[in-house]
């Protein structure tokens, strides 16, 4: 009896075992992939993203699907707004994006417009989010392609894609739903403004704390040099984004440096003099650097950018403070004045002991021609001197010699000042003693004074400085006033010589 008992027992807890088997498979195939009807199996419908995007100068595009492209790629489009849908799962979808010149935009959901039309402001960056019984189940992968970079990495669930503050553009988006145990790869989804830091050694001092973007290194109005110093700044993906050196005093240009470098020397009491930057990576495509420094004795020069040279050579002026700005490409910024001055090179009137002749204002820009009141143009001064020698104003070489009805016999040589080519131009002289190529130096001897050519007051040179060598030796006289250091006419910028004499630059 006891055995039959037992057996009865093992017999019921058998079938409970199979009970809930069956009733587990049951389940599964009800809500994991499938359903009996008629007999057979039918597979479920899996959840679809369908997503539309607003392109620029397209207009709404037709919905793409499960990690499909929605918007352009290579044609440099901006994305304007999305609108996105789930479907065969229940729960939703939201999602904000970011907007240039707005920010972020409020939450919508399920097939609502997110961003603009005809407004022509690019969406930025995207959020993407589940909601409901679909978010318990499933997550939702996206990345995106941000113009003048690419596609950048999948992320999920809400994450940022796209860019902040860098005034980079959506171009196209992908979107798919997998199931919470598929793998997707993700990687870096967004990218930001790159930061730039400037630390600055100080003579007497040390090391300054380091400065921000835009912020002064250094110290002005101290007659401190700067002896050295150390850039940061990382591109989109961490790697170094900036190279950079120092022209240091007794030294000359050093090797370029990395981001985090030091450029000069400490403990040597030597001076930076001048400084060259260019941004590395991936953010040299899209942003410019501009870089200004304030040198001794002059002050703050203008800004130079992309490798250029911003200080001095040549005249033994310390740099005593720096400042750095990242500007988008493309985005306009006042550069100002030049950012590099050569002291190597310096000018001296042409003439011994020169003083204007019966022009008694300062013999430049234009005025009425007399007799006629029509415009003309006097683009030079009229000077004599204690002696008849006509010397260069600087070193250079022999642009041209010869003789014209205008100018008489005339010189004109080429030089360079902080690597522009600059040509000096000496008129009506009586002879002058130079050929075409040949090389002078500053105070040669080139001709003599003279009245030659359309002069009708007298002995005089008529000397002029100019940007472009002329080609027709037109020339306009007979002005009665002048003013101002530079003027542009017929395509030729001419430059007061007494300014370039005075300042060794050009105005």
């Amino acid at each position: 009896m006891l055995c039959h008992l037992l057996k009865m027992a093992e017999g019921r807890f058998i079938m409970k075992r199979l009970m809930k088997k069956w009733v587990g498979v049951l389940l599964f195939a009800l809500f994991a992939g499938g359903f009996l009807a008629g007999g057979q199996c039918v597979k479920a419908q899996a959840p679809s993203v369908q997503y539309s995007s607003h392109v620029q100068n397209v207009g709404w595009q037709g919905y793409a699907k499960d990690g499909a492209t929605s918007g352009t790629v290579g044609k440099g489009y901006a994305m304007e707004a999305i609108k996105i849908n789930l479907q065969g799962v229940s729960g939703g979808i939201s999602y904000q994006t970011h907007l240039k010149n707005v920010g972020w935009t409020s939450w919508v959901s399920s097939g609502a417009q997110s961003g603009t039309t005809g407004q022509s402001r690019p969406v930025e960056a995207i959020r993407i989010n589940l909601t409901g019984f679909a978010s318990t189940v499933y997550n939702v992968y996206y990345r995106v392609h941000v113009g003048d970079y690419g596609w950048l990495g999948w992320t999920r669930n809400g994450e940022t894609a796209g860019s902040i503050g860098c005034s980079m553009r959506m171009e196209a988006i992908q979107i798919k739903i997998l199931k919470k145990n598929q793998y997707q790869a993700t990687s870096k989804s967004y990218i930001t403004r790159p930061s730039i830091t400037v630390q600055s050694h100080i003579g007497n001092v040390g090391w300054q704390k380091a400065v921000a973007e835009g912020d002064v290194s250094g110290t002005v109005g101290q007659g401190r040099r700067i002896e050295a110093m150390t850039i940061r700044c990382s591109d989109f993906m961490g790697r170094n984004g900036i190279q950079y050196h120092a022209h240091v005093q007794n030294i000359g240009w050093q090797g370029w440096g990395n981001s985090g470098s030091v450029s000069g020397t400490t403990g040597r009491s030597l001076q930076i003099e001048a400084v060259q930057m260019k941004l590395a990576g991936d953010i040299a495509p899209v942003f410019d650097i501009y870089y200004r420094v304030h040198v001794g004795d002059i002050g703050w020069l203008g800004w130079a950018k992309n490798g250029a040279t911003a200080g001095t050579i040549g005249g033994s002026k310390r740099i005593e403070a720096i400042q750095i700005k990242l500007v988008r490409k493309g985005d306009s910024f006042a550069a100002g004045d030049a950012a590099y001055r050569d002291l190597s090179v310096s000018y001296q009137m042409p003439l011994t002991n020169a003083r204007c002749t019966w022009r008694s204002y300062s013999n430049w820009s234009w005025g009425n021609k007399s007799g006629q009141g029509s415009r003309v143009y006097h683009l030079g001064i009229d000077i004599i001197g204690s002696s008849d020698a006509v010397m260069a104003t600087a070193a250079g070489t022999v642009a041209r010699c010869g003789y014209s009805s205008a100018n008489g016999n005339y010189v004109i040589l080429k030089h360079n000042i902080s690597g522009k080519d600059v040509y000096s131009f000496y008129a009506h002289l009586d002879s002058y003693n130079v050929r075409n190529g040949a090389a002078v130096a500053k105070g040669a001897r080139i001709g003599t004074v003279g009245n030659t050519g359309s002069s009708s007051r007298g002995k005089h040179l008529h000397f002029a400085m100019m940007d472009t060598l002329w080609s027709n030796g037109k020339y306009f006289g007979y002005a009665t006033w002048f003013s101002g250091d530079k003027v542009s006419y017929g395509g030729v910028t001419y430059y007061n010589p007494v300014y370039v004499i005075q300042n060794n630059r050009l105005p």
